[in-house]
C-alpha cells in the first residue's frame, strides 16, 4: 500500500508542472502577438540609416522607396 503524502505530492507537483506550461504557453502567444503587431505597423518612414539595397527587410518592405530599389536592382540584371 503506497503512503498517501507520497499521492499528495505528486499531485501538487502535476499541478505546479502543468501551471508552470500554461504561463510559458501564455508568453509564447504574447510574444508573437506583439511582434506580429508591431511588424504589421507600416509608417511613411523608415527609421533606419541603411540604403534599401543593404536592408535585410528588403523583399518584405512595403514603402515607395524599398519598391524602386528592387525595380532598380532587377533593372541592373
Amino acid at each position: 500500500m503506497q503512503d498517501p503524502r507520497i499521492d499528495r505530492y505528486d499531485e501538487t507537483r502535476r499541478q505546479w508542472l502543468a501551471s508552470i506550461g500554461r504561463w510559458c504557453a501564455l508568453t509564447a502567444l504574447a510574444v508573437l502577438t506583439g511582434r506580429l503587431l508591431l511588424r504589421s505597423r507600416h509608417s511613411s518612414d523608415c527609421g533606419r540609416q541603411l540604403l534599401c539595397q543593404n536592408c535585410g527587410l528588403l523583399e518584405r518592405c512595403r514603402l515607395p522607396r524599398a519598391a524602386e530599389s528592387r525595380r532598380e536592382e532587377t533593372r541592373s540584371l
